[in-house]
């Protein structure tokens, strides 16, 4: 099952996405970002990673945080 956890905290927001097959991971990140770009909020992309385990059949994000 595709999910994405969005944890907000005082030194940014950090995106934590499973169970996306190929790079649909980084698809739904860049609609992600551009929602909330639409809204008003400019986000900073600091660091972005695949898992371990996205690497060698599915890629899934791992750390994404938005300043």
């Amino acid at each position: 099952m595709e999910q994405i956890e969005v944890t907000i905290s005082d030194s940014g927001v950090e995106i934590n996405a499973t169970g996306f097959k190929d790079k649909s991971c980084l698809k739904e990140l860049d609609t992600l970002l551009h929602e909330l770009k639409k809204s008003g909020i400019t986000p900073t992309v600091t660091d972005q990673r695949l898992k371990p385990e996205g690497r060698v059949n599915k890629p899934e994000l791992k750390n994404v945080v938005c300043r």
